[in-house]
């Protein structure tokens, strides 16, 4: 795509982009997925980020305020580009209590009842699609208890659309199809140790992520050392703590499968630092080595599932078709399944959703101003008309 666009001078932005943020290897990954991650805003937002951190690096953090620096990298950004680069928000600020406490919070404040260890029971949700006025029910199995069936106006679903017809006794044959195309990729996070990076992770550097042009399957693509967290420690101590980043398109290949290949979890019901994976973890402990950082620790390794469509798939407009079936057969198919693995845009189209059909009125911070309210005539139940083939795809969404 960016050679076919005259793009090519984006070639090493897209690299540092991809990889670097377990999004998949350029050359594999659909330019769909590509251009929903790396936007023109984003790509600002990357640049003044990359000036920031050099800034932190030449800078003493505690005589520059965070409004000041940032004014800075805007005004050496805009310098070079010969444009206004626009304003951005560079925030490296955590949360005492971890970005949990976000959804605890949001879990106070509306009163939401979250259930926690309930088990799906197989076929266990009927939407009796043909009936419009008949509810949801979903029964459903916790520790302890009997097992429970209850009813609903609507079904919201969020798991993993691929892992549908397990728990959805009446998929509609689009469904189906749409569903059974997704692929998973798997992303790999390690928390580790190690002596200074040079060039990335030293007082010279000043660098707070590194990223290696890493074009193997699995490789080490990816690094944050988020000194800025923890000013006060010397970036040149004997022992940094740092998160690596692995990405593998193929998690099903002979020599990773042990520990990858079971993608029926999206994440592990232990703990999630409980359990490291051997062979990737010598993988990335022998590539850092090699960048010069000596004697990797590895304290945890954490993986997770990114479900995403097959370049057939995306022929066939698949996101766009399911995007029309939203609220069809009382159901909205939400998550990471009906856009990506980006939270940003998980949440823009959650907006579009209660914009198009709960006349939600959301301010550009993504905020509800108005009250929601369900649409004045509910969106058609009917089952879809069943595919037939390729063709009959295609029409029917050009």
């Amino acid at each position: 795509f960016l050679k076919g666009n005259n793009f090519v001078l984006l070639e090493d932005m897209f690299v540092f982009l991809l990889p670097s943020k377990w999004y998949g290897h350029m050359d594999k990954l659909p330019a769909y997925y590509g251009l929903l991650w790396a936007t023109p805003e984003l790509l600002n937002g990357v640049v003044q980020q990359i000036w920031n951190s050099v800034w932190e690096g030449m800078l003493d953090l505690n005589q520059w305020s965070p409004a000041a620096l940032q004014a800075v990298t805007r005004y050496s950004v805009g310098f070079l580009l010969g444009v206004d680069a626009g304003e951005v928000e560079v925030d490296k600020q955590v949360l005492p209590e971890g970005w949990e406490k976000l959804w605890q919070a949001m879990h106070e404040q509306d009163a939401l009842d979250v259930r926690f260890n309930v088990e799906i029971a197989h076929h266990g949700i009927k939407r009796d699609v043909l009936k419009p006025d008949s509810p949801v029910t979903v029964t459903f199995f916790q520790p302890g208890r009997a097992k429970a069936t209850m009813e609903f106006d609507m079904l919201m679903y969020t798991a993993p659309h691929a892992f549908a017809a397990r728990f959805v006794s009446d998929l509609t044959p689009w469904e189906q199809r749409i569903f059974s195309d997704l692929a998973a990729s798997v992303s790999v996070t390690t928390l580790y140790r190690s002596g200074p990076v040079p060039g990335y992770s030293t007082s010279q550097a000043g660098a707070t992520e590194y990223v290696a042009k890493e074009t193997r399957d699995g490789g080490w693509c990816g690094d944050r050392y988020p000194r800025a967290i923890f000013p006060s420690a010397s970036p040149d101590t004997a022992r940094q703590v740092r998160l690596a980043y692995q990405h593998f398109e193929e998690p099903c290949r002979p020599d990773v499968r042990e520990g990858l290949c079971n993608i029926d979890t999206v994440l592990s019901t232990s703990s999630p630092f409980s359990k490291t994976l051997p062979t990737q973890a010598k993988e990335l402990s022998k590539a850092v080595e090699a960048a010069g950082g000596k004697t990797v620790e590895v304290v945890g390794q954490l993986k997770w599932n990114n479900w995403r469509f097959s370049k057939q798939g995306l022929k066939a407009r698949f996101p766009w078709l399911l995007y029309s079936m939203q609220g069809v057969a009382k159901t909205y198919w939400l998550g990471v399944g009906a856009i990506s693995e980006s939270m940003h845009d998980v949440m823009n189209y959650n907006c579009l959703i209660l914009r198009r059909d709960f006349g939600a009125v959301i301010d550009a911070d993504g905020m509800v101003v108005a009250q929601t309210s369900p649409p004045p005539t509910s969106p058609s139940t009917a089952p879809p008309t069943s595919p037939q083939n390729n063709n009959t795809v295609s029409n029917t969404t050009s």
